[in-house]
């Protein structure tokens, strides 16, 4: 299921990618696709507490609810994507209002934004946006000059490339993301920092403690993670 923070910053923006990450309906469809109806699934409840999320009392069916990444995105020969153009443009864009490049920020993340949102040909030649589709979301929502906006349109371009998006999201803090306090979590309601390292290299590796990021749970930043 794809979650509310995404669907909801997709939807609220009239962004056109929406119709291309999401649909709703069982495995297999029919699925319903308009972005209207996309519902993206909150994170922290179980199938007691989503009942009440939902004020229903039945057992929640979370393939009916919610909405599911599409399909067409999954195909066995679709590319793997390592980095993408759209990635580049919003480094340089970040590099620049923070002073590091002397290029113009608005221009790198206006073209990050333009690459990001048709990249996904790639995978389907259905999922075009038009140059007009995108101008027009630009005109709607016009870059502020701020690092969020920036952290925000990375974050978005690195759909189905989970890990990065965690990294970049652990790098800069952006999007600004609420943690859930699920009865029991082992962070005391906070979004993990990274995870633990596997037993078996715990047990195996004689140089762990020397080499590895200490101490090892889940709340240690990484040496790039910085406040």
């Amino acid at each position: 299921m794809l979650g509310k923070t995404m669907v909801d910053f997709l939807q609220t923006r009239n962004d056109p990618r929406l119709s291309i990450f999401a649909v709703r309906g069982i495995w297999g469809g029919p699925y319903l696709t308009d972005p209207a109806d996309q519902i993206g699934m909150p994170n922290g409840y179980d199938s007691e507490t989503m009942k009440e999320y939902l004020g229903q009392t039945a057992p929640v069916d979370r393939e009916l609810e919610f909405s599911r990444i599409n399909p067409m995105l999954l195909d066995v020969d679709d590319p793997w994507i390592v980095m993408t153009a759209a990635e580049s443009q919003f480094l340089l864009a970040e590099a620049a209002v923070k002073g590091w490049y002397n290029g113009n920020a608005a221009d790198h993340y206006n073209k990050g934004v333009k690459l990001a949102m048709q990249q996904w040909t790639a995978f389907d030649e259905s999922f075009e946006v038009s140059d007009a589709d995108v101008d027009a979301y630009l005109a709607a929502n016009p870059f502020d000059g701020s690092e969020e906006m920036i952290g925000q349109q990375h974050w978005a371009a690195n759909f189905m490339q989970w890990y990065e998006a965690y990294s970049n999201w652990r790098r800069t803090g952006y999007p600004v993301l609420i943690p859930v306090n699920y009865q029991g979590n082992i962070s005391g309601g906070r979004i993990f920092r990274r995870l633990e390292y596997s037993r078996t290299e715990v047990a195996n590796n004689p140089n762990f403690k020397d080499g590895s990021t200490q101490p090892d749970d889940v709340m240690t930043r990484m040496w790039w993670d910085v406040k």
